[in-house]
């Protein structure tokens, strides 16, 4: 079923204000090599580089739609929660 107009304007909008995309310039030869490090670890780019990204950052990327601070707590809760169980 194809995606209508209407659907694909609320998507369009919700990503411009929920993302940010970076861009990286690289030698051909470089990307190239980066591409075929990916295919051989069963990855991709992007996968590759969002897992660097999170690496660098110290925590995990935020998932769609998620707000961190109400992931934390979420997480708080769980665990107080979870303290008053035992």
């Amino acid at each position: 079923m194809a995606m209508t107009d209407a659907k694909r304007k609320t998507d369009n909008a919700w990503q411009r204000k929920n993302y940010k995309r970076l861009g990286v310039k690289l030698y051909r030869g470089d990307a190239e090599a980066f591409e075929e490090y990916c295919r051989k670890n069963n990855t991709s780019v992007n996968r590759a580089l969002r897992e660097y990204v999170a690496q660098c950052i110290g925590r995990p990327l935020e998932k769609r739609g998620e707000d961190p601070a109400v992931g934390s707590q979420k997480k708080d809760l769980r665990r107080r929660m979870s303290a008053c169980i035992m």
